[in-house]
Order: structure tokens, then C-alpha cells, then sequence
């Protein structure tokens, strides 16, 4: 009759230089970088975005195939592990989560006569010059 189809993954070529597209290992790295910046407070942000962005290509690699699905699901377990730490440190730092912080703090606040005082010998040595 006729002949036979190749598949259609068959009929492209790889990019320039002969390499295959890597499979899946780009969100992987992304969700390391998230887990492993998402415990403290200053990086916690970072690993939020990091997290999300890690989410979006984990999704896709993860709808690419078998070859890049593995990882695909690895780095999107990383991520949303990643996002829900960082996430759980930001409101437990900003005291939304777990109530009031232990401990002095770490600038103390002046009063309004200690202000007052401040700004009026402000005010004076301004005047004075």
C-alpha cells in the first residue's frame, strides 16, 4: 500500500550544533536553588519567586514526555515544597502566623517626650547657625 509513517518527533531535527533539547534538567536546578533559599527570612522571598518559576517549568517539562517527566515531578514536588516553606516563613516572620515574638527587640522605641525633645534641640542648633 504505502509506507509508514514515522512518528512525528522523528521528522524534526535537533537544534543547531546536534544536540537534543535537555529533558527537565533546568526546572530541577530552579527547585534546589528555591528549597535551599526558602528557610530564613531574608531568602524566603527569593525562594518564593524561585519556587513559582520553578512550578511553571516543572509543568511543562512534566507535559513534555517520558524522558523529561521524571524530573518534571521531582522539581515540581520541590517547588511547591520550596513555596510553602518560604511562604510559612514570611507570615511567621511578619507575626501573622504564631502570635507574638519572643524576646527584646532589637531597636527600642523612643517616646513622644524623648522625640519632642530631640526635634526641639534640632531645632534650636538650627536656628543657631
Amino acid at each position: 500500500m504505502g509506507m509508514a509513517r514515522e512518528p512525528a518527533s522523528a521528522a524534526v531535527p535537533p537544534p543547531e550544533g546536534g544536540a537534543a533539547r535537555p529533558g527537565g534538567w533546568a526546572p530541577l536546578i530552579f527547585g534546589a536553588a528555591a528549597l535551599l533559599s526558602c528557610w530564613n527570612p531574608v531568602g524566603a522571598p527569593f525562594g518564593l519567586v524561585v519556587g513559582a518559576v520553578s512550578a511553571v517549568l516543572a509543568w511543562r517539562a512534566f507535559r513534555r514526555g517520558p524522558p523529561a517527566r521524571a524530573r518534571g515531578a521531582v522539581a515540581l514536588a520541590l517547588s511547591a515544597l520550596a513555596m510553602v516553606v518560604a511562604a510559612g516563613v514570611l507570615l511567621t516572620t511578619t507575626g501573622a502566623v504564631g502570635g507574638k515574638l519572643e524576646g527584646e527587640p532589637v531597636v527600642q522605641a523612643r517616646s513622644q517626650a524623648d522625640l519632642d525633645r530631640a526635634l526641639s534641640e534640632a531645632a534650636e542648633r538650627t536656628r543657631s547657625r
